[in-house]
């Protein structure tokens, strides 16, 4: 399958008040050209919201479990090549429902010319505007990433090309 020139390739998107299972999913063999933004899965998404379900649906604190939280898990992504990328991948799980089982395996990835972490960008249409500074990975509220032969630009992905949140990880102050 080839993707070319969309704002996006492969979008996963839901939100608090919405619930829903995403699950058992598993993707091969993607060709994308000029696609910002390759894989974003996220628990924030803002499209169609009401302002009576903003404040609790935006929140990055845990929140109740409840019928509408949604499932993320168990989603396989392996033999893709993009280019003209700005951020390769953003996951953005629930705290209170991470996203779970996450594989993604022999992706290439080319950055656009120019990209420079000084200017941040908000990959996700999330409800947090969360700002993302790498060209790598951003996962926040993720359990099992599990990433193998990575290559960022004709390298091997490391750390510097990753930011991860997630409940088991936070940042030390």
């Amino acid at each position: 399958c080839e993707m070319n020139r969309t704002d996006r390739g492969i979008r996963i998107k839901n939100r608090r008040g919405r619930g829903g299972y995403v699950k058992n999913i598993d993707i091969h063999g993607l060709k994308m050209t000029d696609v910002p933004y390759p894989l974003v899965a996220n628990c924030y998404y803002r499209c169609g919201i009401s302002d009576a379900e903003l404040s609790g649906a935006s929140s990055l604190d845990a929140m109740p479990v409840e019928e509408t939280t949604p499932e993320v898990e168990s989603i396989s992504i392996c033999s893709i090549r993009a280019t003209g990328v700005k951020v390769g991948v953003t996951l953005m799980g629930l705290p209170e429902s991470p996203i779970r089982d996450f594989r993604m395996e022999d992706w290439s990835v080319e950055t656009l010319p120019g990209f420079s972490p000084d200017n941040p960008v908000i990959p996700a249409m999330d409800l947090s505007d969360t700002e993302v500074s790498i060209s790598g990975i951003y996962a926040r509220n993720v359990r099992n990433l599990n990433t193998i032969d990575i290559k960022l630009n004709g390298q091997d992905l490391c750390s510097d090309d990753m930011d991860i949140i997630s409940p088991e990880t936070k940042p030390s102050a």
